[in-house]
């Protein structure tokens, strides 16, 4: 494992699902939570975003 992986924590996740969606939903209402939650999701999700089994920076098939 590298270095980078071992200093990644889970305390963002942590702190947005227990402060940050929570608040959205209470002090904004549905919509706003629903927004918050969406937006928060892919921002929590960015750095791995080339990773999985679609990753985005390949190109599918011979055309390019």
């Amino acid at each position: 494992m590298s270095e980078d992986k071992q200093k990644k924590s889970d305390w963002p996740v942590i702190l947005f699902l227990v402060i940050g969606l929570p608040t959205a939903f209470i002090y904004g209402g549905i919509w706003v939570g629903l927004v918050v939650l969406v937006v928060g999701a892919v921002v929590l999700g960015w750095s791995k975003r080339h990773e999985g089994p679609f990753p985005t920076n390949k190109r599918r098939g011979s055309r390019q």
